[in-house]
């Protein structure tokens, strides 16, 4: 034991800084996106959202159950990211030495890998993709070695991490025929001199796909979370293929536009060179050049892996890069192929040394050039340090509480969104945040014990909107009902939806709206309940993550959904105004906020400069508003008789949006005086 810690004395240090890095800064929250649902998933023993992903939810069960009381579920799970991130550090120098025989190269390589943010962060929190990296890092490994040294041993480990890769996440698949390629020709003759080295192969395979089999046996003791219940083979399939997001499809989206499908593979090229920084880039095509030159079969399959994970991945997904959130989960699907396409740079880094040692003859200079490039994996770790220290963000767990702990006793709460949701599973189910309300996901929903979700079952999605707001109606009798969308019944009585913290409250038609006293009193009391992100700690670069950043903006919109109901049912301008300046507070970068608060200037005598001042802010902030433009438009014709600022602004709408400012607004115009009438 001793001799090989002393032989792997390297890795091994490499190895177990990194994971003592990564545990350091590993979110004890649940953070946000999917991380909620995993994290609740495996705490209950459940079957977590298609496809499943069994390894790291049968994982992150086992560590839920055998973690001590001060640990929290959410950093349990991480622990699972946290390994694999550091495992994938030691995997990636150890492959980078099959490749270059350099220790220097490889280590610098492996620091370069293990301190790039997307890495690092995804190090930090419950996600499947750091697990998904280090298996495709093995698969690689070990393809190369057998490759190599021809030896079976690790033909067969290199077997079984292909079967086992499949139970996570089914980005692998673009992994699979390149790592085939690579072990093709060694295992061709392999198996014409041994026929039945195939059959031990194919039985190798097949236990590494057994974590398969947690699926069926979790979802047979009907956890609360049990995604598409399976009990069958057709049921099982139906997870596995994620058939309720669509087999082929990245999400639940419009089918993406050429232009679309470009400009996703552009941002990802750019975003390619921003992560990995241009010295990087160069020593990586450097990298690929050379093994061009000396090994054609490794050149081929890390091109062709980085294509089919990268470029034809993002075109072929098309994702709408229309807000925050969809970048983040964007961008997480880029890892892998920028993983792939980083594996040249220690050849490129080495070839380098030697060509720059090769101009000084009979001087040794190639440790002193790699030793400079220490400097790039320095740079890297100080940069990202600070966006990655994630122990103290527990801006996912209050952002859950919040939907949770201002409402009354056995109230409803209906919610929809990702974060929102599985943030809320995850305090309701897993930590036990308000048990006496009813909780209940709008959308397709794994909860099959709620007594909604069981008398939804079996209703089409075409009628299930109409079924569920008959369920509520009855429930509101004895039950307050809340819900984050507002929606309306095509053939039941009307509903009020009254703005209530980050919800709203719902009123049937005939039921007695709060008046102005009550309303603002319970306005007043809730948000002061409720934990709105200070701006000082939005600063942290550690809350820039694109899936949680858009938080505030969420509690910026539930203010001024109550400020805007504030003026339209009880006329009070002053605490409409509050209510505005708030949400400007609470998310300085929603341009709607300042809209809102331009629109109630614009109805205040001497008020002309505030309204032009906030939609100037708004579209500052967000120049692709239409509306701000026709508003900001009409305070200087009708304020200040401007007409050379008001063409300048319409001008200005023109050259963004290619439409006819005039008749814009015009229709803008008529459509609000129709909503007013009516």
């Amino acid at each position: 034991m001793l001799s090989f810690f002393k032989k792997n004395i390297l890795p091994v240090i490499l190895g177990s800084g990194f994971l003592l890095l990564y545990i350091s800064h590993l979110s004890v929250s649940v953070y946000g996106g999917d991380v909620g649902d995993l994290v609740t998933a495996a705490a209950v023993g459940g079957v977590a959202h298609p496809p499943g992903y069994p390894l790291f939810t049968f994982l992150g069960f086992l560590l839920t159950k055998t973690a001590v009381a001060s640990i929290s579920p959410a950093f349990a799970v991480g622990l699972i990211s946290a390994f694999s991130a550091a495992a994938g550090v030691v995997g990636f120098y150890l492959l980078m030495l099959q490749l270059t025989k350099s220790k220097y190269a490889s280590l610098i390589a492996s620091l370069t890998l293990g301190f790039s943010f997307l890495y690092w962060f995804y190090a930090e929190i419950a996600e499947v993709f750091a697990l998904n990296i280090f298996l495709a890092i093995l698969l690689f490994l070990f393809a190369i070695v057998y490759k190599n040294t021809k030896k079976n041993i690790f033909l067969y480990v290199f077997v079984f991490f292909l079967g086992l890769s499949c139970t996570n996440h089914q980005t692998i698949i673009f992994v699979i025929p390149s790592t085939l390629f690579i072990v093709a020709k060694t295992a061709y003759k392999e198996v014409k001199k041994r026929p039945k080295s195939i059959l031990f192969c194919f039985l190798l395979f097949l236990f590494g796909l057994t974590p398969f089999l947690y699926i069926p046996i979790a979802s047979s003791f009907h956890p609360i979370i049990n995604w598409d219940s399976v009990h069958d083979v057709s049921t099982f399939l139906h997870l596995i293929l994620r058939k309720d997001y669509g087999t082929f499809q990245a999400g639940i989206f419009d089918t993406p536009t050429l232009s679309q499908r470009l400009v996703t593979v552009a941002v990802y090229l750019k975003s390619l060179v921003i992560q990995s920084t241009i010295p990087v880039i160069v020593l990586t095509l450097f990298g690929y050049y050379k093994l061009y030159r000396k090994d054609k079969t490794i050149f081929l399959s890390l091109a062709v892996a980085w294509f089919l994970s990268g470029p034809l991945f993002l075109f072929y997904a098309g994702f709408p890069l229309t807000s925050e959130f969809i970048i983040g989960a964007y961008e997480r699907f880029t890892l892998l192929s920028s993983i792939i396409f980083l594996i040249p740079f220690g050849v490129g880094l080495l070839e380098f040394s030697t060509l720059l040692t090769k101009l000084l003859p009979k001087r040794n200079y190639e440790k002193i050039f790699l030793s400079v490039f220490l400097l790039i994996p320095l740079m890297l770790f100080f940069y990202n340090f600070p966006k990655t220290n994630l122990r103290s963000v527990s801006i996912g767990d209050t952002y859950a509480k919040d939907f949770l702990q201002v409402l009354p006793k056995n109230s409803v709460l209906l919610i929809s969104g990702d974060t929102q949701i599985f943030n809320t599973w995850y305090m309701y189910y897993v930590l036990h945040v308000r048990p006496d309300i009813l909780l209940y996901n709008i959308g397709a929903t794994p909860v099959t014990q709620n007594e909604i979700a069981q008398k939804l079952q079996g209703v089409s999605s075409k009628n299930r909107t109409d079924t569920l707001i008959k369920i509520v109606e009855t429930m509101q009798r004895t039950r307050p009902i809340f819900s984050t969308t507002r929606f309306q019944s095509k053939k039941g009585a009307a509903i009020t939806w009254v703005p209530y913290g980050l919800t709203y409250q719902m009123y049937l038609s005939g039921d007695s709206i709060p008046d102005k006293k009550n309303y603002e009193n319970t306005l007043d009391t809730v948000w002061s309940h409720m934990h709105v992100p200070p701006s000082q700690d939005m600063e942290n670069p550690a809350n820039h993550s694109l899936t949680i950043v858009g938080i505030p903006t969420d509690y910026s919109n539930a203010l001024i959904a109550a400020g805007t109901f504030v003026y339209s049912q009880y006329k009070d301008i002053q605490k409409t105004i509050l209510l505005y300046k708030q949400a400007v507070a609470a998310s300085p970068s929603n341009g709607k906020a300042y809209s809102a608060l331009g629109v109630v200037y614009t109805g205040i005598p001497g008020m002309c400069n505030e309204a032009v001042a906030n939609f100037s802010q708004s579209l500052a902030i967000d120049a692709y508003q239409e509306l701000p433009y026709f508003l900001l438009y009409n305070e200087y014709i009708a304020c200040f008789k401007d007409n050379k600022r008001a063409d300048e602004v319409s001008k200005a709408y023109e050259e963004l949006f290619k439409k006819d400012f005039q008749k814009e607004i015009k229709k803008s115009q008529d459509s609000l005086s129709s909503i007013s009438n009516n």
